[in-house]
C-alpha cells in the first residue's frame, strides 16, 4: 500500500506509468493541449504550480477518456526577458557594450547557457507538484526546427500581405534599446508615481503672424472705439436733458411730460422710474453709464499705445516631458475653445492661452502673493472671472482680445531651438512650426495649448500624419539626448532623457524662453524588467496587420468556450479590437531573427520561408548532413546533401550519389585512444573537404566503418541534445566575401545557427546577381509563443498531417494576464495563417497574490518557497485549495495557509485516516468472498450516492467546469468519512463483508473518476482497493460512459438526505438541552412508517438511542413529525443512562489514551490502575461492571503506588484514574 505522496512518486517512476499511459493510447485520437512555454528566467513558485494544476488534470482526465494526449515541456528561450537576465549578469547598460566590447557571438551564447542551466531547476519541482510532463522531448523556441516553423508562419503572412514595414509610435524601451509590442506593454509595463519640476514654456508668434492678429485687433478696437464714442454723445445729450429740467417740469407729472411730446425727453428711459419723481436716480444711472464708456475709451486708446509698443505675442504652452522640447515642430489648439491674448505689464509681453486656464497660468507670476495671504487665497478661489479676480488681487493684466481656436489656425511661431536636422520634404518643411486644431487639445488642464513633437507621442504623431508634419528627433537609441542639436542645448548632450529635464528648464530660462513652472506629479511607465523608465517614441519597425482581419478574429472567437464566460465578449474581445497592428521587429540579438533579406538600398526584398529555399538562394555553399538510418527519398529530393553511411546502407531507389573516403578517416586511424573530443577535429576537417566536391555533385555518400560511424553519431548528436528525434538533419555553411572577381567562400565550414551573428553573414542573390543582406531585426518573442501549436511540431517540414488535424487544440489555460498575451497571439496568428482559432476551450485564472495581499515579489518575501508548501502540505492539497476556490473562476487569490491547512486536513488526512479504516476492514476480509450487491441500507446507499457522484463530476469534467468538480470531492470525502465510515463501524460485526466489499467498489469508482483531480490519494486508494485484473495505477485505468442512477436509486438518495435531516435536528436539540452525544436517551419510533429496520437502527447508533414505548411518558418529550412519521425522544436521564453515559465516555477516554500511546487496533495491553478521585462510587463499580472490556482489548490490574506519574484517565464528574 502506498501511503506517502513520495511512495506514489516512486511507484511512478519505477514503473514508467506516465509512458504506459502513453502508450494505451498511442492508437486513438488525440486530444490537443497548449501549454505555455514558461519563459526561463527564474525558478517556479506557486503562480507557476497553480497554473500547472490544470494542465495536468484535464489531459490525465482525457486520457482517461481513451483519448492521446501528448505532454511536451516548453521552454521560451528568445526575447527581452532572457536578454535583460544576461544584461544584468554582465553588468550591461545599453546595447554599445554588447557590439562594441561583447560581441553579439558571445552575448547570445550566455543567453543559450542560462537556458540550459535553468531546465534542471525546473524539473524537480514539476515532478513533484505531481504533473505528467516530457521534460525530455522538450520544444525549445531557440532550435533550429522551431525557428524554421516560425519563419513558415511568418511567411504566409508575408504572402498575403499582411506583413509591413512602417514607421510609427510606441513605448520604447532605451535600456533595452527596443520597442515593446502590445502584448510586452502589457505584460511587463508598470507606472510610477514620478514628481519633476514642469516648464510652462513661450513659444513667440513670429512678426508677420503678429502683425496679422495685431490688424485684427486693431480693426475690432477701431470700431468699438467709434461705437463707444456714439454711445458717450447719446448719454451726454440725455443727462444735459435731465439737468436743464426746471422747477416747474420737475414737478409734472413725468407721464404729462412724454405726452407733451417734446423730442429732449423722448431718449429718456422712462421705465427706469419706479415712480414720477425718480429723475435723481435716472441722472445718476446716465453718469455712471458716462464714466463706463469713458473708461472704455481709455482703455481702447491704452490697448492702441501697447500694440504700437511693439511687444512680443507668445504662445503659452505646458508640457511635462521638457525633454521633447527639441523636438517640436507644432503647436495643437481646440477648434471650439476660447482663446485670449492678454498683455502682462510685469513681463512686457502679450501672451495667448484658453481663457479657461488663466487664471491658474497666469497666477505662477504671483503665487507668492496669494500663499503669503490665506484670506486673499479664500476670497480668490470664490472667483472665477479673470478680470475680476487679477483686480482682487491688484495685479494689473489687460484682457485684449478673445478668439475661438479655429482663428488662429496657421499662426507661425520662432522654434525654441533651431533645428540643425534637416527637412528634405518641401510640403513638411512648409508646415513645421504652425498652429493647428486638433481633437487631443482640451482646456481641462495645462494652458490648452499642446506641444506636438511627434517623434515622442502617439497623439502628436496622428497630428503629424493629418497635417503633413516633419518629424524631429533629439534622442539616439540609447535614450540619450543627441549631440547634434542646436548648440544652446549643450549642457544635455549625452544626458538620459530624463535626467536632462532640470537642465531644460535652466536652458529655458537663460533663452527667456520659460514663462514658468509647476512641481507635478504623474504616472510614469518603467519596464518592469529592469525598473528602468520608457518612453513613447517614434520608431521604424515591421507590423503584422492584425487589424486588416479584425473581422475575421471577432468571427472565429464567437467559436471559443471561455472560463469564465464573461471574458469572451469582455476582455478578449475588446482586446481585439483596441490592438493596434503587431509590432514584431526588435534591433536586438538573441531572438529569431526576422527573415528578410534586401537589397542595400533597400528597394528589393527577399523573404526566406524554409531553410531549402535558403539553401536555393543563398551565394554561401550550404550543405545537409543527414545521419539517419532511414533511406527515404524525401531527404534527398532538394539542395545539396551529405550522406553519411556505412557501405552497406543502400540509397533509396532513383538516388544517385558520388561515394567519397575522405583522406582524413586514414589519419583517424593512427590516432591511439581516440576518444570523441578529438574526433571532433577530424570531423571539421572532414567538413572542410565537403565543400570542393559540390562543384560537381550534389549528392555525397560518405563511408565510415562501424567505429568510425558511432564517433560521428555521437558527435552529430551532441550538436542537439535536446530532441528524441531519431532522423537528424544538420546544415554548414561557410562564409563569403566579395571582390573584383565576385563572392568567394572564405573561412572554415561552420554548423549553420539560424540566430545572429551567423545568419547575418549569409547573404542571398536574385536571378539576376543581385546581392541581398540580411535586416538586422530579431521578432519579437511573443510571435514565436504564438507559434507554438504547430512550431513545437516543426510544421509544415514534419508532423504534417497531425498537426492539421488536431488544429484548433481542444484546451488552454493560464492566468488571467495572457488574455491580452499568449491567448491574443495564438488568436491572431491562427486566424491569420489557418484561418482557423487556435483553441476550443480556454480557461483564464485570477492573479495569485502574496500572504500580504499584494503581487508576490521576491524582495518583499510575502510568498514562501514550493518545497516550503510541498512539505507542509503535499501537493494534491495545494491542488484542491487551487481549484476549488474562485481563483479558477477568474478571481484574485491571496495566500493563505491557515486555508491551506483546512485544505489539506479535510483532503489528504481525511483520505488517510479513510485508507486506514479500509485497511483495517480489508484485513479481515477474504478479497474473493466480497459480493457485488448490498442489502444493507446504509452499504447500498452510498453505492449509489458514489455512482450519482461520479457521474455527476464526470459532466463538470466533460464542461471543463473545474471548480465545481473539485468542490464536489470536498463534499464527498466529508461524507465518506463523517457518514459512510462512522456509520459502517457499527455494522462491520453484522457484516463486515458487504462493509468491505461497498468500500473496495466505492473506492475504486471514486479513485477511478477523481485520478485526475488527485492524484497522489487516488494512487494511495487504487494501491489498496484494486483487484487483481485491474491496471496497475488508477492512471491507467478508463473512464466509460458512466450511467446516471434511476429514479428507484434517486428515491434512496432522498431517503437518507431525510434520515441525515433528522440526525441533525436531534443532535441540535441535544446541544440546546446540553445533553453530550455519548448519554443515552430513550426514543419511541412506534409511530415511524415507510422507513426500514436498519435505517431506524443506523438513527439510534448515530443518535444514541435506546427504544422505549413513551406513550404513556410525561415530561420533557421532544416530538418530531416529518415524512417517516412521529418519534419521541425523552429528555429525562435516570440512573441507568447516567450509568451507560459514564461508561460511554469511559470506554471513549480508553480508546484515546491508546491512541495517544500508540497501540495498535486489537492489540491487547495490560495496564496498571490507581484510583485517585472518585465523586460517585456506586456509579462507577455500575460502570466498570457494564464496559465492553474485550472489545476495548484492554486487562486491567488495580494497585496502588502510581502517585509520581503523570499519565492519566479521566471521566469528567466520575473518576480519575493514574495509568502504568
Amino acid at each position: 500500500m502506498l501511503k506517502t505522496e513520495s511512495d506514489v512518486l516512486r511507484f511512478w517512476q519505477e514503473n514508467e506509468i506516465f509512458k504506459k499511459s502513453l502508450i494505451n493510447r498511442k492508437s486513438s485520437s488525440s486530444y490537443v493541449f497548449l501549454d505555455g512555454p514558461p519563459f526561463v528566467t527564474g525558478l517556479p513558485h506557486l503562480g507557476h504550480i497553480s497554473t500547472g494544476y490544470p494542465k495536468d488534470i484535464f489531459p490525465r482526465y482525457w486520457t482517461q477518456r481513451g483519448k492521446y494526449c501528448v505532454r511536451r515541456w516548453g521552454w521560451d528561450c528568445h526575447g527581452l526577458p532572457i536578454e535583460n537576465l544576461v544584461q544584468q549578469q554582465l553588468n550591461i547598460t545599453d546595447k554599445r557594450q554588447i557590439e562594441d566590447e561583447i560581441g553579439i557571438e558571445k552575448f547570445n551564447e550566455t543567453c543559450k547557457q542560462n537556458i540550459v542551466g535553468f531546465d534542471s531547476n525546473w524539473r524537480g519541482i514539476v515532478e513533484r507538484s505531481g504533473r505528467w510532463v516530457d521534460m525530455d522531448d522538450q520544444y525549445r523556441t531557440m532550435d533550429m526546427d522551431y525557428m524554421e516553423s516560425v519563419w513558415w508562419g511568418l511567411g504566409q503572412l508575408w504572402n498575403k500581405g499582411l506583413l509591413y514595414k512602417d514607421y510609427r509610435v510606441s513605448i520604447y524601451s532605451p535600456s533595452m534599446g527596443a520597442t515593446l509590442s502590445h502584448m510586452e506593454i502589457a505584460d511587463d509595463i508598470k507606472y510610477v508615481d514620478d514628481t519633476l519640476e514642469t516648464p510652462i514654456v513661450r513659444f513667440t508668434i513670429k512678426p508677420q503672424s503678429t502683425k496679422k492678429i495685431f490688424e485684427k485687433i486693431l480693426d475690432e478696437i477701431a470700431f468699438n472705439y467709434s461705437e463707444q464714442l456714439r454711445y458717450r454723445i447719446d448719454v451726454e445729450k440725455r443727462i444735459e436733458t435731465l439737468e436743464k429740467l426746471d422747477d416747474k417740469s420737475k414737478k409734472m407729472s413725468l407721464k404729462d411730460l412724454v405726452k407733451s411730446g417734446k423730442s429732449e425727453f423722448a431718449g429718456i428711459e422712462w421705465d427706469n422710474f419706479k415712480t414720477d419723481l425718480e429723475a435723481k436716480q435716472e441722472l445718476s444711472h446716465l453718469q455712471e453709464q458716462a464714466q463706463i464708456i469713458s473708461e472704455n475709451i481709455n482703455l481702447l486708446e491704452k490697448i492702441k499705445r501697447i500694440l504700437a509698443a511693439g511687444y512680443k505675442l507668445n504662445m503659452l504652452s505646458w508640457t511635462t516631458t521638457p525633454w521633447t522640447l527639441p523636438a517640436n515642430v507644432a503647436l495643437g489648439i481646440g477648434a471650439n475653445i476660447e482663446y485670449s491674448v492678454y498683455f502682462l505689464p510685469a513681463t512686457s509681453e502679450f501672451v495667448l492661452i484658453a481663457e479657461r486656464r488663466v487664471i491658474p497660468t497666469l497666477s505662477i507670476l504671483f503665487k507668492e502673493t496669494i500663499v503669503n495671504s490665506p484670506e486673499l487665497n479664500k476670497t480668490l478661489e470664490e472667483t472665477e472671472d479673470s478680470s475680476e479676480y487679477f483686480q482682487k488681487l491688484g495685479i494689473d493684466i489687460v484682457k485684449i482680445v478673445s478668439f475661438e481656436g479655429q482663428d488662429l489656425e496657421g499662426l507661425e511661431y520662432e522654434p525654441i531651438f533651431e533645428p540643425t536636422q534637416a527637412i528634405g520634404d518641401y510640403e513638411e518643411k512648409a508646415n513645421a512650426f504652425k498652429v493647428y486644431t486638433s481633437e487631443f487639445v482640451s482646456d481641462e488642464e495645462g494652458t490648452g495649448i499642446l506641444h506636438i513633437a511627434p517623434a515622442y507621442g502617439a497623439e502628436d504623431f496622428e497630428i503629424r500624419k493629418s497635417r503633413n508634419l516633419p518629424v524631429l528627433t533629439c534622442l539616439n537609441e540609447y535614450g540619450e539626448i543627441r549631440d547634434d542639436l542646436n548648440i544652446q542645448l549643450k549642457p544635455i548632450f549625452g544626458k538620459m532623457f530624463d535626467k536632462a529635464n532640470p537642465l531644460i528648464l535652466e536652458i529655458l530660462e537663460k533663452k527667456d524662453a520659460l514663462f514658468g513652472q509647476l512641481r507635478y506629479t504623474h504616472r510614469y511607465p518603467e519596464f518592469n524588467r529592469d525598473n528602468q523608465k520608457v518612453y513613447y517614441s517614434a520608431e521604424e519597425n515591421w507590423f503584422i496587420g492584425e487589424t486588416k482581419f479584425l473581422d475575421q478574429n471577432l468571427k472565429l472567437n464567437e467559436k471559443i468556450n471561455w472560463y469564465p464566460n464573461h471574458l469572451k465578449d469582455g476582455r478578449f474581445k475588446s482586446g481585439l479590437e483596441t490592438a493596434p497592428d503587431w509590432c514584431i521587429s526588435r534591433k536586438r540579438y538573441w531572438g529569431n531573427p526576422i527573415p528578410i533579406w534586401q537589397t542595400k538600398d533597400k528597394s528589393k526584398n527577399i523573404f526566406i520561408d524554409s531553410i531549402e529555399k535558403l539553401q536555393k538562394l543563398a551565394v554561401n555553399p550550404i550543405f545537409r548532413v543527414v545521419n539517419s538510418r532511414d533511406m527515404s527519398p524525401d531527404l534527398f529530393d532538394t539542395g545539396r546533401v551529405v550522406i553519411y553511411t556505412d557501405a552497406q546502407n543502400k540509397l533509396p531507389l532513383g538516388i544517385s550519389a558520388a561515394q567519397f573516403r575522405s583522406k582524413h578517416l586514414t589519419d583517424l586511424r593512427k590516432e591511439k585512444d581516440l576518444d570523441i573530443n578529438k574526433f571532433s577535429q577530424y570531423a571539421q576537417k572532414i567538413l572542410d573537404e565537403m565543400i570542393g566536391l559540390f562543384d560537381k555533385y550534389n549528392i555525397i555518400q560518405t563511408l565510415f566503418t562501424d567505429d568510425e560511424q558511432r564517433l560521428w553519431t555521437t558527435w552529430i548528436y551532441t550538436l542537439h541534445p535536446n530532441s528524441k528525434k531519431i532522423s537528424k538533419n544538420f546544415y554548414f555553411y561557410r562564409k563569403v566575401a566579395e571582390d573584383f572577381d565576385g563572392w568567394h567562400p572564405t573561412g572554415p565550414v561552420k554548423q549553420l545557427d539560424l540566430h545572429r551573428p551567423y545568419i547575418d553573414e549569409i547573404i542571398l542573390k536574385d536571378e539576376v546577381d543581385n546581392p541581398y543582406f540580411r535586416i538586422p531585426e530579431v521578432m519579437d518573442c511573443w510571435v514565436e509563443s504564438g507559434s507554438m501549436p504547430w512550431a513545437s511540431y516543426h510544421y509544415p517540414f514534419e508532423n504534417k498531417d497531425f498537426v492539421e488535424k488536431n488544429t484548433p487544440a481542444d484546451y488552454i489555460v493560464e492566468y488571467e494576464g495572457q488574455v491580452r498575451g499568449w491567448f491574443h497571439a495564438l488568436h491572431v496568428l491562427s486566424s491569420g495563417i489557418f484561418g482557423k482559432e487556435a483553441f476550443k476551450n480556454v480557461h483564464a485564472h485570477g492573479t495569485l497574490l502574496g500572504h500580504d495581499g499584494k503581487k508576490m515579489s521576491k524582495s518583499k518575501g510575502n510568498f514562501k518557497s514550493t518545497d516550503d508548501y510541498f512539505q507542509k502540505f503535499g501537493s494534491d492539497a495545494l491542488r484542491l485549495y487551487f481549484t476549488q476556490s474562485p481563483y479558477f473562476e477568474g478571481e484574485s487569490l491571496t495566500l493563505n495557509e491557515r486555508d491551506m491547512q483546512t485544505v489539506f486536513r479535510d483532503s489528504t488526512i481525511t483520505i488517510s485516516n479513510s485508507i486506514n479504516f479500509i485497511d483495517y476492514v480489508l484485513s479481515t476480509t477474504q478479497r474473493r468472498e466480497l459480493p457485488k450487491s448490498f442489502s444493507n441500507s446504509l452499504n447500498r446507499w452510498w453505492y449509489i450516492y458514489t455512482q450519482d457522484f461520479a457521474y455527476r463530476l464526470n459532466e463538470e469534467m466533460e464542461s471543463y467546469n473545474l471548480v465545481e468538480a473539485s468542490r464536489m470531492i470536498s463534499v464527498y470525502i466529508n461524507d465518506f468519512s463523517t457518514w459512510f465510515i462512522r456509520r459502517s463501524k457499527d455494522l462491520l460485526s453484522i457484516d463486515n463483508v458487504e462493509v468491505a466489499s461497498c468500500l473496495v467498489e466505492t473506492m475504486r469508482i471514486f479513485a477511478t473518476v477523481t485520478a485526475s483531480l488527485q492524484p497522489f490519494n487516488t494512487e494511495k486508494i487504487w494501491s489498496l482497493v484494486k483487484n487483481n485484473n485491474d491496471p496497475e495505477s488508477v492512471h491507467l485505468t478508463t473512464i466509460t460512459n458512466l450511467p446516471n442512477i434511476n429514479g428507484k436509486q434517486r428515491q434512496e438518495l432522498e431517503v437518507m438526505k431525510k434520515i441525515r435531516t433528522l440526525v441533525g435536528a436531534i443532535h441540535a436539540i441535544r446541544k440546546e438541552n446540553q445533553i453530550r452525544v455519548r448519554q443515552p436517551l430513550y426514543a419511541d419510533f412506534s409511530e415511524m412508517k415507510d422507513i426500514s429496520f436498519d435505517l431506524v437502527d443506523l438513527i439510534q447508533m448515530e443518535c444514541n438511542l435506546i427504544q422505549r414505548d413513551l406513550s404513556k411518558t410525561e415530561g420533557e418529550i421532544w416530538e418530531n413529525r416529518d415524512d417517516f412519521g412521529k418519534m419521541k425522544i425523552d429528555l429525562v436521564i435516570d440512573k441507568d443512562l447516567s450509568v451507560l453515559g459514564y461508561a460511554r465516555d469511559f470506554e471513549r477516554a480508553i480508546q484515546d489514551f491508546r491512541k495517544k500511546q500508540g497501540f495498535r487496533p486489537n492489540q491487547i495491553i495490560t495496564m496498571k490502575w490507581q484510583l485517585i478521585e472518585v465523586k460517585d462510587e456506586e456509579i462507577l463499580q455500575m460502570v466498570l461492571k457494564t464496559i465492553n472490556w474485550p472489545k476495548l482489548s484492554v486487562e486491567v490490574k488495580w494497585v496502588t503506588g502510581l502517585d509520581n506519574l503523570d499519565k492519566k484517565i479521566e471521566v469528567k464528574d466520575l473518576v480519575t484514574i493514574l495509568v502504568d
